[in-house]
């Protein structure tokens, strides 16, 4: 995986984390993880984002990102999303 990329099963043991999740169908949702299983992930979305809480489908997602405290304050991801 690339440098501050996770893998999927990664979100295990770290839900309250903020993350980044992107989907393969090109989305990115990013928020605090609430709720992880291997099948499913629940998510509290950025105000930025709509500030819902949102349901992923494991299989739906391509790439996964920690994002640092710092960054949350700033506004922006720690990790710029790859390129396609």
């Amino acid at each position: 995986l690339p440098p501050g990329q996770l893998a999927y099963k990664d979100l295990n043991g770290r839900v309250g984390a903020h993350v980044e999740i992107i989907t393969r169908n090109g989305t990115v949702r990013r928020g605090t993880l609430l709720a992880y299983s291997a099948y499913l992930s629940t998510m509290k979305l950025d105000p930025d984002q709509g500030g819902f809480v949102l349901t992923v489908p494991g299989d739906s997602v391509e790439a996964v990102h920690a994002i640092a405290s710092e960054s949350i304050a700033a506004g922006s991801p720690a990790v710029a999303a790859p390129t396609p």
